[in-house]
C-alpha cells in the first residue's frame, strides 16, 4: 500500500475524526442549569412542551424558535441524557461537513476550471480557518444553526442544478425551524423561480402549521405558529412589551451582533425615539443596494444558475446584517461567502491583492476582535462597536466587485 498517496486521500478525514473525538467532551458540558436553561436542553424543551399540550410562550419563555422546530426534536426525547447528546453531536458534525462541501461546490461552480490540488487545498484551510471561530461557536452553544444553514445551501445547490421544487422545499424548511432565512423569498420572486415559490410556500405553510395539526395548546389564544408570528416573528416591528412578552432584541444586548444592536447603542430608547427608525432605514439600505446590485448582475448573466452561490453569499451577510437578532453562531453562514471569496482570489491574480486584503480585514474585526487573546475588555468593545457584522459587510462589498466583472470561462491564473 502507498501510504503517502493514502494519507493524501484520506489523512483529511482521519484528522477531522480526532478532532472531532477530542472536542466532544467540550460539546457535551452540562448547559440545563444557571439562570436561563440553555443548549440542548432547551431545545429539547421545546418538544416536551408540545407534549405536554402546553403554550411554548408559558411553558418555557426562553424557546423563541419556531413550533416546527420543537416538532422536529421530538425524535430526539426517547434518547436518554447522554445519547441524545452523541446524536446530536453528530447531527452537527455531519451539517457542519456537508455545508462545507455544498460551500466548496458553489464556488467551483461560480469559479470553473481545472483545480489543483494545492489550489484545493488553499481554498479549503483558508476558508475553513476564517469560518472556524462561527462552527466553534456553534458547537459550543450545542445549537442547530449549521443545520439551518444546511438546508439553505441545500436549496442553493439545487437553485445551480435547476432543481426549483426542490430549492423552494429545502429553503423553506430553513426557514421553518429558524425564521430568518425568510429573506429569500423576495430573491426567488425577484429572479422569477415561481416553481421554488410555489415549493416554498406550500413546504413552510405545512411545517409551520404541523404542530398544530397533532398539538392543541391548553389556555392559548391561538395555535402554536400564529402565537410564534405574532408575539416574536413580528414583535421587532412595533417593540411593545404589552403585545409581547419577548424582548431579546431590545436594548444593548451583548450577544445581539445585528445593524439593529448598533442602532441600540446610539438610541437607548429604540422606536420610542424619533431618530431610532430613520438611523435604522440609514443602515439597512446601503445592505439593501448591494445586495440588489448583485441579484441583478447575476439576472442579466447569459447563465444565471451559475452564479447562484454569488447570490448566496451576498443573500447570507444581509440576513445577518438586518436580522432583529443575530447572534455569533449565527455568522456560521458565513462560510459560503468566505468560500466564495477564496475561490475567486485563488482563479485570478488580478482579484489578489484586493481579495486578501477583504479577507484579512473580515478576519481581524469578525474573529480577531474577539477572543481570549485580546481579553475580555477589548472583546466587549469591539462587540459593541459592531465588529463581527463589520467584517461581514466587508465581505458583501467585494462580492459586489465581483458581480461588476465581466463573464469569462477563463481561469486567469493566479502565479505562484
Amino acid at each position: 500500500m502507498d501510504w503517502r498517496l493514502a494519507f493524501r486521500r484520506y489523512g483529511g478525514w482521519l484528522i477531522l475524526a480526532i478532532a472531532c473525538a477530542a472536542y466532544y467532551p467540550r460539546f457535551a458540558r452540562d448547559m440545563s442549569g444557571g439562570v436561563a436553561r440553555g443548549g440542548l436542553s432547551l431545545l429539547s424543551h421545546g418538544a416536551e412542551c408540545l407534549l405536554g399540550n402546553e403554550v411554548l410562550q408559558a411553558c418555557d419563555l426562553q424557546f423563541t424558535y419556531p413550533p416546527a422546530f420543537a416538532f422536529m426534536m421530538l425524535p430526539m426525547l426517547p434518547f436518554g441524557g447522554g445519547v441524545r447528546m452523541a446524536v446530536w453531536y453528530l447531527i452537527m458534525i455531519g451539517a457542519t461537513v456537508g455545508a462545507y462541501q455544498l460551500c466548496e461546490a458553489l464556488a467551483r461552480r461560480l469559479y470553473p476550471g481545472t483545480w489543483s490540488e494545492r489550489e484545493l487545498a488553499w481554498l479549503r484551510v483558508v476558508s475553513i480557518v476564517l469560518s472556524i471561530k462561527f462552527i466553534l461557536a456553534v458547537l459550543e452553544n450545542q445549537a442547530f444553526d449549521t443545520l439551518v444553514f444546511l438546508f439553505i445551501l441545500v436549496g442553493l445547490w439545487a437553485l445551480m442544478q435547476r432543481q426549483e421544487w426542490l430549492a423552494g422545499a429545502a429553503i423553506a424548511l430553513a426557514a421553518a425551524i429558524k425564521g430568518s432565512p425568510l429573506i429569500f423569498v423576495p430573491y426567488l420572486v425577484i429572479t422569477l423561480r415561481w416553481r421554488a415559490c410555489a415549493a416554498f410556500a406550500v413546504v413552510y405553510l405545512a411545517a409551520s402549521f404541523l404542530p398544530d395539526l397533532f398539538f392543541t395548546p391548553k389556555g392559548g389564544a391561538h395555535g402554536y405558529y400564529v402565537t410564534w408570528f405574532r408575539e416574536i416573528a413580528m414583535g421587532p416591528l412595533y417593540d411593545d412589551a404589552n403585545l409581547t412578552k419577548y424582548r431579546f432584541w431590545v436594548g444593548e444586548n451583548s450577544n445581539n451582533h445585528s445593524l439593529r444592536a448598533l442602532a441600540y447603542r446610539m438610541f437607548p430608547l429604540g422606536l420610542g425615539d424619533p431618530m431610532f427608525r430613520p438611523t435604522l432605514m440609514a443602515m439597512y439600505l446601503p445592505v439593501v443596494a448591494a445586495l440588489g446590485y448583485i441579484i441583478i448582475k447575476s439576472m442579466r448573466s447569459a447563465e444565471p444558475a451559475r452564479r447562484v452561490g454569488l447570490d448566496g453569499a451576498a443573500i447570507v451577510v444581509a440576513m445577518l446584517a438586518l436580522s432583529p437578532m443575530t447572534s455569533r453562531s449565527h455568522y456560521v453562514a458565513l462560510m459560503l461567502p468566505y468560500t466564495v471569496i477564496c475561490a475567486a482570489v485563488l482563479t485570478d491574480a488580478r482579484r489578489r491583492t484586493l481579495g486578501i486584503a477583504v479577507l484579512a480585514v473580515s478576519f481581524l474585526l469578525a474573529t480577531a476582535s474577539g477572543n481570549d487573546v485580546v481579553g475580555g475588555k477589548f472583546t466587549d468593545w469591539a462587540y459593541a462597536r459592531g465588529a463581527i457584522v463589520s467584517g461581514a459587510l466587508v465581505l458583501l462589498l467585494y462580492l459586489v466587485v465581483l458581480a461588476r466583472e465581466p463573464e469569462s470561462d477563463t481561469r486567469q491564473k493566479a502565479s505562484g
